[in-house]
């Protein structure tokens, strides 16, 4: 008798223990699929400092390009082809900009994070349409 309730006792606590693992995991796919962190952990911040200013922009960056590109159900193993051919994380970080003006407003603002500007987001080639 003592077996079988030890037995029914490690089902039970392995039980408990896949469901906490399935719940953490559902919080992390939640919480890290954001697009914009993947491509630089201080994206969001980026993007949320574009957001805030965006009426001194004369035309609003859109960006990150990475932000614009999904892959098709089923196509997931062209993933790493399609970020090379678009330039990897560089290319994907990019944004786009109209004037001058914006390219500088744009610069300044990720060079005002801290600690200090995100290096993937290429704004040293900022594309200028």
């Amino acid at each position: 008798m003592e077996g079988i309730e030890a037995s029914r006792a490690e089902v039970t606590d392995a039980e408990r223990r896949l469901q906490q693992i399935a719940d953490d995991r559902r919080g992390l796919d939640r919480d890290s699929f954001d697009v914009s962190k993947r491509l630089h952990p201080q994206m969001p911040e980026l993007i949320a400092a574009v957001k805030k200013n965006e009426r001194s922009f004369r035309s609003p960056p859109i960006g990150p390009l990475g932000s614009y590109v999904k892959m098709k159900a089923g196509k997931e193993e062209f993933a790493k082809a399609a970020e090379a051919a678009l330039g990897g994380l560089r290319g994907l970080s990019q944004f786009v900009v109209a004037e001058k003006e914006d390219e500088e407003l744009l610069r300044r603002l990720a060079h005002g994070l801290k600690p200090g500007p995100p290096s993937v987001p290429s704004l040293s080639s900022v594309l200028r349409v």
